[in-house]
C-alpha cells in the first residue's frame, strides 16, 4: 500500500464524527466559502509547501460537492471535485493522510489529477478539525515526484499548521458573531438617533420668516418664508424675485451674541392670521427681524405637548442653570419608576449614580458642540435604587422665555449585558461556564510565568471521563450534559482562589493548581475521588469514572506546550492501565510511547510489505471429533524476529485506523485462501475471522464483507465473524445490531468471542443475532481443578443450548478438559490438543484427515 494515515496521538479515543449535514451547517457558520484570498491563509499555504518541500500546497474548505481552494501555492485551482479529490480520504481518515506514490496505489492510480496535469505522485493532507470535532477542510501538500518517506517533524509541522488554520477560522467565526452583535447594537443606536433627530426637527423647524436689516432699516437678507408672507415689502428692494435663504444660510448670523429684544409684539392681519414680531439688534447696529405666523403655532401647541408627553423616548425637561426638573413625559415615569410628583421635585444630578459632575460635564460637552458630540453612556438610578445604563441626548431649547435642556435617554442596559455576555462566551464554555481552551491556555502560560519568577510549583491535571459516549448513547445527550456540569462543579470545588478549572472540549477537563500555597500533590490526589459518588439524573443513577494525568512545573517541564504534552502522556498511561485512576508523569511513560510509536511505524511498513499472514487453527466438533472449520489468526513474519503472534504486537489494535487496516488486510487474505481451497477441492468447513470495535464502527463494514465474498465467489455461510463483548459495548448498539443483522441476513455466522469476560453478556444474547458463543480460555484452563470455572462452563453451555446457540471452548490442551467439555454439552472446541495454528498451504493436508482418533487416544497435534 502506498498510503498511510497517521494519528496525532497514538491510541487516543475519538468522539463519534458529526454527520455530513451537521458538518455543513457548522461550515456555514465560518462564512469562509468562496471568499477572496487572505494573506494570513496564503502564508500558511506557503509555510506548508516549505515544510514538506512540495511544489504545490493547498488550503481547502470541504463543501457539499467540492473542496474550495482558500489558499494555494504552485497551482491555480479554484476547486476540486470531492469524488476525485485526495482530500476526501483525509477527511474520511480523520487524521494526517499520506500517499507516497499515487501511481502505485490502486485508489489513485487512475485519478485524473494523477494521469493528467498536474501528474500528482505524492500527497500529504491533514484535516482541519475544530474544537467540537467538525471537519472544515484540509491543508495538503502535493508534488509530481513520489516520496519514500515523510519525517515525523514534517508531520508535526503540518499538524501545527492545521491547528493554526483552525484557530484563525475560529477567530473569523467569532468575529462574525461579534460583528453581528455589534451591527444589532448599532442599529438600536441608530433608531435612538433617528428618534432624537425627529424630536429636534419637531422643536427647531418652525414656520418663521426672518429678515436682516441694516442700521437704516434697509433690507439686506430674507428667507423664502418672509418672501412668501411679505411679497410687497420685498419687491421695492429687489426687482427680481429673491431666491430666498435657508436656516443653514442664516445660522451663523443667528449664533452671534445679541442684545435683548428691542421689540416684541403681535399683530393680527386682515386675513385673520396672527403674527408675532420679534426684533433684535445686532452688534453692528442692524436688526434681525423674526416674523412668526403664530396662528399655526397656537394650533400646534397642543400637538407639541402631546408629542412630548406621549413620545416613546423618555424625556426630561429641566432648567438650564439649576438643572431642576420642569417636566417629564410618561415614558420617563415608566422607565424610572418615579411618580410625576417625585420626578418634578428632583434635579437631573439626582438620578445619576456616581459623581454628579458627570451630568454637568455631559451637558457642557453637548452645549459646546451644539449636540453633535457622540453621547457617553451614563448609569442612572431608578426608583428603589435599581441601576440602569442609558445613552443621553441633550438639546438646549427655549421654554417659556428661559433657557432649558431637553434631556432624552435610550435604555441600553440590555445591550451592554448582551455585549458582556458575548465577551464572556468567547472565553467560556456555554455548558459548564468554565474557561474554554483559549482562556485556559492564556491562564496556564501566566501561571507558569509566575511560578518561574517565584520559584514555585504549578500542577496541570487533565481529566477524561471514561466511556462517556455510553451515557450519551443510552441515556441521551441531556443526561450527558448533566454529567458534564456535575463533574465541572466537583472539580471547581477542588480549586483554590488562584487555581483554575477549564473544559477543553467534549469530556476533557483541565485543573491548574498554581499560587494557592497548597501542595499540588495533595490537591491532585483528590481528583479521582470526585467520581466516588454517583450522579442522579431524572431518576437514573449514573456511576461514572474518570482517567487523569498530571504534570508539574518545573519537574516535568517549564513551558505550556511541554507541560500539556507530558500531562497528556500521563493521561494516556491512566487509560492504558485500565482507566479510573490518576497517573503522575514520569520519563518512562514517554519512553513507552516512543516504543509504541516505533512499533506502529514498523507495523505500518509490515502492512505495506505484506509481512502479515493468516494462520489457521482447527475447530473440532466434540461430538464425533471431526474438523468443523478453522479460526484465522494473525501472524507477523518478521524479517529479524521470526514469526510473531498477535500478543507480540497487541498494542497496535488500540489504534483505530490500524485496527481497521488490519481487518481489511485479514479479510482480503483469508478470503483469498478460501477461494484457493475451494478451487483445489478442499473441504475446509467454515473460517472465523476476528473483528475489532474499530471494524464495526467503520463505514460500510457489512457491505465490504459481503462484496468481498461475492467478488471471490465464496458462500456467506463459509464465513464466521467473531466480535468480543467489549467491542460491542463500546459502540452504538443500534448501529452494531444493524451491521450484524445485515451480515446474518446474508448467511454470515456471528460469534461472540471471550464470552463472560465483558459487559452485559445476557443483554448481547438478546440484542444481537449470535450463532456461536466462544467460552474464554480463562474458564477452560482451570475447569478441571476449579469447581467455579467448571460450573461457569457448564452454565454457559446449558444457557446456549436453551437458546439454540452453539458453543466453542477455546484453549483445550488436555484430554481431561476435552472430556469435561463433552460431558457439559459443549458443541465445538479448539486448542493445542487438536492442533496448533498452521499456514494456509497446510490446510489441505489437515482437512483431508478430518476425522480425529477417539477421545481416549487423542494426541496433541504439534
Amino acid at each position: 500500500m502506498q498510503s498511510i494515515a497517521l494519528s496525532d496521538r497514538a491510541g487516543s479515543g475519538r468522539p463519534t464524527p458529526p454527520t455530513e449535514a451537521e458538518r455543513l451547517r457548522r461550515l456555514r457558520q465560518y462564512h469562509i466559502l468562496e471568499t477572496p484570498p487572505e494573506a494570513s491563509f496564503d502564508e500558511i499555504a506557503r509555510l506548508a509547501a516549505t515544510v514538506i518541500n512540495s511544489s504545490i500546497a493547498l488550503l481547502c474548505i470541504a463543501d457539499e460537492s467540492c473542496h474550495w481552494t482558500k489558499a494555494s501555492v504552485g497551482i491555480d485551482l479554484p476547486f476540486l471535485r470531492r469524488d476525485v479529490s485526495f482530500c476526501d480520504h483525509t477527511l474520511a481518515s480523520g487524521q494526517i493522510f499520506v500517499v507516497l506514490d499515487a501511481t502505485t496505489d490502486p485508489r489513485f492510480a487512475d485519478n485524473p489529477y494523477v494521469v493528467g496535469p498536474p501528474h500528482l505522485r505524492f500527497y500529504l493532507g491533514c484535516p482541519l478539525t475544530d474544537a467540537e470535532g467538525y471537519q472544515i477542510g484540509t491543508i495538503c501538500c502535493l508534488d509530481s515526484s513520489p516520496r519514500t518517506e515523510v519525517l515525523q517533524s514534517q508531520l508535526d509541522a503540518i499538524a501545527s499548521l492545521a491547528r493554526i488554520t483552525v484557530d484563525r477560522l475560529e477567530l473569523r467565526r467569532r468575529s462574525v458573531v461579534l460583528a453581528k452583535a455589534q451591527k444589532k447594537a448599532e442599529a438600536a443606536e441608530a433608531v435612538a438617533r433617528a428618534a432624537h433627530a425627529r424630536l429636534r426637527e419637531a422643536i427647531d423647524i418652525l414656520p418663521e420668516a426672518i429678515v436682516f436689516m441694516d442700521a437704516e432699516k434697509r433690507l439686506e437678507l430674507w428667507n423664502r418664508r418672509y418672501s412668501e408672507l411679505f411679497p410687497d415689502v420685498v419687491k421695492p428692494w429687489r426687482p427680481e424675485p429673491p431666491t430666498g435663504g435657508s436656516a443653514a444660510d442664516i445660522g451663523p448670523l443667528l449664533d452671534r451674541p445679541t442684545p435683548p429684544a428691542v421689540a416684541v409684539r403681535e399683530q393680527r392681519f386682515e386675513n385673520g392670521r396672527w403674527f408675532r414680531y420679534d426684533e433684535r439688534q445686532t452688534a453692528d447696529g442692524g436688526t434681525i427681524g423674526i416674523r412668526v405666523d403664530i396662528t399655526e403655532l397656537k394650533q400646534r401647541e397642543t400637538s407639541i405637548k402631546l408629542l412630548f408627553d406621549r413620545n416613546p423616548v423618555p424625556l426630561w425637561l429641566c432648567d438650564a442653570e439649576t438643572l431642576r426638573v420642569i417636566a417629564v413625559n410618561d415614558a420617563t415615569l415608566h422607565l424610572y419608576g418615579y411618580s410625576r410628583a417625585e420626578a418634578l421635585a428632583m434635579a437631573l444630578p439626582d438620578i445619576c449614580i456616581g459623581c454628579p459632575d458627570v451630568m454637568r460635564s455631559e451637558i457642557d460637552l453637548q452645549a459646546t458642540t451644539d449636540g453633535h458630540a457622540a453621547p457617553r453612556p451614563q448609569r442612572h438610578r431608578r426608583a428603589f435604587g435599581t441601576p440602569i445604563d442609558v445613552l443621553p441626548f441633550i438639546r438646549t431649547i427655549d421654554f417659556e422665555d428661559r433657557p432649558a435642556l431637553l434631556f432624552g435617554v435610550v435604555d441600553i442596559t440590555e445591550r451592554l449585558r448582551a455585549e458582556a455576555r458575548i465577551k464572556h462566551l468567547a472565553h467560556h464554555d456555554p455548558l459548564t461556564d468554565l474557561p474554554n481552551r483559549a482562556l485556559f491556555q492564556d491562564r496556564l502560560a501566566e501561571a507558569i510565568a509566575q511560578a518561574k519568577g517565584e520559584g514555585s510549583q504549578v500542577a496541570l491535571c487533565l481529566v477524561d471521563l471514561d466511556r462517556f459516549k455510553i451515557i450519551n448513547d443510552t441515556l441521551g445527550h441531556a443526561a450527558g450534559d448533566a454529567v458534564l456540569r456535575v463533574v465541572a462543579r466537583r472539580l471547581a470545588r477542588l480549586a483554590g482562589p488562584t487555581d483554575m478549572v477549564a473544559r477543553l472540549g467534549g469530556d476533557e477537563f483541565a485543573l491548574v493548581v498554581a499560587g494557592s500555597g497548597r501542595d499540588p500533590a495533595t490537591v491532585l490526589a483528590e481528583v479521582p475521588r470526585i467520581f466516588d459518588d454517583p450522579i442522579i439524573c431524572n431518576g437514573e443513577i449514573i456511576q461514572i469514572s474518570g482517567s487523569a494525568g498530571a504534570a508539574i512545573v518545573p519537574e516535568d517541564g517549564t513551558e505550556p506546550v511541554t507541560l500539556m504534552q507530558n500531562a497528556d502522556v500521563a493521561l494516556y498511561a491512566s487509560k492504558a492501565e485500565g482507566r479510573n485512576r490518576l497517573t503522575l508523569f514520569d520519563q518512562n511513560m514517554r519512553a513507552k510511547l516512543v516504543r509504541l510509536n516505533t512499533l506502529t511505524v514498523r507495523f505500518r511498513q509490515a502492512l505495506r510489505d505484506g509481512e502479515l499472514v493468516p494462520h489457521y487453527q482447527p475447530v473440532v466438533n466434540l461430538s464425533h471429533f471431526t474438523i468443523r472449520g478453522y479460526e484465522a489468526l494473525l501472524r507477523w513474519n518478521h524479517p529479524q524476529e521470526g514469526l510473531l503472534t498477535a500478543a507480540d504486537f497487541a498494542e497496535v489494535f488500540d489504534i483505530p485506523e490500524l485496527a481497521v487496516a488490519i481487518g481489511r488486510y485479514m479479510l482480503d487474505a483469508v478470503t483469498r485462501d478460501m477461494r484457493a481451497w475451494l478451487d483445489a477441492g478442499i473441504d475446509f468447513g467454515c473460517v472465523a475471522v476476528n473483528v475489532t470495535a474499530a471494524d464495526l464502527k467503520s463505514e460500510g463494514f457489512a457491505e465490504r464483507v459481503l462484496d468481498t465474498l461475492a467478488t471471490r465467489g465464496i458462500p456467506p455461510n463459509r464465513l464466521i465473524i467473531e466480535a468480543t463483548e467489549n467491542s460491542l459495548v463500546e459502540q452504538d448498539n443500534v448501529a452494531v445490531a444493524k451491521v450484524l443483522d445485515t451480515l446474518d441476513a446474508e448467511g454470515v455466522y456471528i460469534a461472540l468471542d471471550d464470552f463472560g469476560t465483558g459487559h452485559s453478556s445476557l443483554v448481547h444474547l438478546r440484542q444481537f443475532n449470535i450463532a456461536t458463543l466462544k467460552i474464554d480460555r480463562s474458564f477452560v484452563r482451570d475447569m478441571t481443578t476449579d469447581r467455579e470455572d467448571a460450573a461457569i462452563v457448564h452454565g454457559v453451555t446449558m444457557l446456549a443450548r436453551s437458546l439454540g446457540i452453539a458453543t466453542v471452548a477455546e484453549g483445550i490442551e488436555t484430554e481431561e478438559q476435552a472430556q469435561m467439555l463433552v460431558e457439559s454439552g459443549c458443541s465445538y472446541g479448539q486448542g493445542y490438543l487438536f492442533g496448533r495454528p498452521i499456514a494456509a498451504d497446510q490446510v489441505g493436508y489437515f482437512s483431508a484427515h478430518r476425522r480425529l482418533p477417539a477421545l481416549s487416544t487423542i494426541q496433541s497435534v504439534a
